[in-house]
């Protein structure tokens, strides 16, 4: 690629948190890192140029996840619906009060307020209040990253990750629109 063997000519390193990558590229340490928002603005406020987006691949890439084993699933049903109703209200929430959402951004995830609205407007378009998985072609990008990566070896077929009980469930529990 580009006269490049990735064998040979570059070294791929574990390069700790973005703070971490971003002060080992002015250190000279690094010559390329991979950042995710809000750390991406810093990086470009920095003067570093975007070379490459995960988003040239896949718009819908998987971003909120919720996990539970299924013993919790089968035996706390009700605390599940709870969750994912709460879950559903501050969806709605963010996408209806933008400064609101913002100042959550601050103080709960300690984002810099001078990137904060271009963290909400990266992200927010992306938060369904739904559950459902991204669309096929995003999944298959997402495994075939991870099978690249040395994550996986396959694709996961949806059962051995994906419970849709509450996803095809959705009309029943969801909470009602205010």
């Amino acid at each position: 690629m580009n006269g490049l063997d990735p064998s040979k000519d570059v070294q791929i390193i574990q390069a700790g948190p973005p703070a971490t990558r971003l002060a080992a590229m002015q250190a000279g340490q690094l010559d390329i890192a991979i950042f995710a928002t809000p750390e991406k603005f810093l990086a470009e406020e920095h003067g570093y140029k975007l070379i490459y987006s995960q988003k040239q691949l896949s718009d819908d890439y998987p971003q909120h996840l919720i996990f539970a084993t299924e013993s919790f699933l089968a035996s706390h049903p009700n605390t599940v619906r709870a969750l994912l109703r709460g879950h559903t209200l501050a969806v709605r929430l963010a996408k209806q009060d933008k400064q609101r959402a913002e100042r959550s951004l601050i103080k709960h995830l300690q984002i810099d307020s001078k990137y904060v609205e271009r963290t909400y407007n990266d992200v927010i378009g992306h938060i369904y209040e739904d559950g459902r998985l991204p669309d096929e072609n995003s999944l298959q990008v997402f495994f075939d990253m991870g099978i690249k990566a040395g994550r996986y070896t396959e694709r996961w077929p949806l059962a051995r990750f994906w419970i849709p009980t509450y996803v095809d469930s959705y009309s029943q529990w969801m909470p009602a629109r205010s």
